[in-house]
């Protein structure tokens, strides 16, 4: 038995070495924006439509997580959306949307959180990430690049973009056309 013991500690030392990618996911930043490009008119679509609602709103879909709808209690089957306020989600509910499906099942966007305002609305497509790494890409009416955990926070120039860095919080953006960037965040 501790023959058995001291072979596997060495080998489930290696396993967490090598064999855990959590931490070590790398999106492909050509493949996004090459994905974007390829489905502007539905990444555009759905932003007119999401900021036509004129609040701050997250959209998913329930094939990932479970939702109830807050006025019926029924499940939630398909694109939904939730207020976000102050105090976190609330009501959530069921929607019909064509452009929030489609971004959904072709071109691989996994939510969307929307930030409204008279002077600054902002639309963000999630596309995955894992653990504490996130990527995707972002509309913002005024053209200005942005770090989406903060708007107000200063950005420098980085690579073919702008970079913000603190002690626990590394992202990158970078402008795709017009109104959209690219972006990949680390907290």
């Amino acid at each position: 038995m501790r023959v058995i013991v001291k072979l596997l500690i060495p080998v489930l030392c290696l396993f967490m070495l090598f064999g855990c990618t959590f931490e070590q996911f790398q999106p492909d930043r050509a493949q996004i924006i090459d994905n974007f490009k390829a489905n502007r008119d539905i990444f555009a679509g759905a932003v007119d439509e999401a900021l036509a609602y004129e609040k701050d709103m997250y959209i998913s879909t329930s094939d990932k997580y479970p939702v109830k709808d807050s006025e019926t209690d029924e499940n939630i089957v398909g694109v939904y959306s939730a207020d976000v306020n102050e105090a976190g989600v609330s009501a959530y509910r069921s929607i019909s949307s064509s452009a929030f499906n489609n971004l959904f099942t072709i071109c691989g966007v996994d939510a969307i959180a929307t930030s409204y305002s008279e002077e600054l609305s902002v639309c963000e497509f999630n596309c995955g990430g894992s653990g504490r790494y996130y990527f995707g890409v972002y509309y913002t009416n005024d053209g200005s690049p942005l770090f989406l955990g903060d708007y107000g926070a200063e950005l420098k120039e980085s690579e073919n973009g702008f970079s913000y860095k603190t002690s626990d919080i590394t992202y990158y953006t970078e402008k795709i056309e017009d109104n959209f960037y690219y972006f990949e965040a680390i907290y």
